[in-house]
This record gives structure tokens, sequence and C-alpha cells, in this order.
């Protein structure tokens, strides 16, 4: 079964981990090089600035 990168934003999309913490996958370039990531900013997450965690997403 090849992968496609519908098939995989969809996988990540429902993954539990980024599911909770409210990350999305927006789009998957066809060679999968560029992956563009929206994350809501709640209050928990939300540091001293009003910004999100500043570490990076590990796929």
């Amino acid at each position: 079964m090849k992968i496609t990168p519908g098939l995989l934003k969809f996988g990540l999309n429902i993954y539990g981990h980024y599911l909770g913490a409210g990350v999305r996958i927006r789009h998957i370039s066809k060679d999968f090089r560029q992956i563009r990531v929206t994350m809501k900013l709640k209050e928990l997450k939300a540091g001293f600035f009003n910004s999100g965690p500043g570490e990076n997403f590990k796929i």
C-alpha cells in the first residue's frame, strides 16, 4: 500500500496525541518535504506572553 499525502494527513489528524493537543495538519506537499501545521492556542498551553510552546513537532 502506497502512502499518499492525503492518507498521511488523515492519519496524523486522527492521531490521539495531536488531536488532544489541538494540532491540525493543513497541507502536505506531494514530495512530503513540507507540512503545514496549525495549533489552537488554549489557556493551558499559552505561555507568559500568550504564545504557544516553542518546541518542534516531531512526526
